[in-house]
């Protein structure tokens, strides 16, 4: 019917929204990892002040490291620091 068709598609439009939502968080996740990686401090103060951003995501392609992990790996102090404050 006209009804059960109209639900149908306001549920797929609503799928499709948060798969969006979650694709654009996730890229924010991936990006923050690659700038702890690289010491772009000024990329990663501006990524920290997302309320959205988790700091314990894991890059799944790196071996499930952190962004505070790679921070370290790699020496980037700075990183590393913006990182521990956001934890406390």
């Amino acid at each position: 019917t006209y009804l059960a068709l109209k639900i149908r598609g306001l549920a797929l439009r609503a799928r499709q929204k948060e798969r969006k939502r979650r694709d654009l968080k996730d890229k924010m996740q991936e990006t923050l990892w690659l700038v702890c990686s690289e010491g772009k401090v000024v990329e990663v103060i501006q990524l920290l002040q997302n309320s959205q951003i988790n700091i314990n995501w894991q890059n799944h392609s790196e071996h499930k490291r952190t962004p505070f992990y790679i921070a370290c790996r790699n020496g980037r102090i700075e990183a590393v620091k913006l990182l521990l404050n956001v934890i406390e």
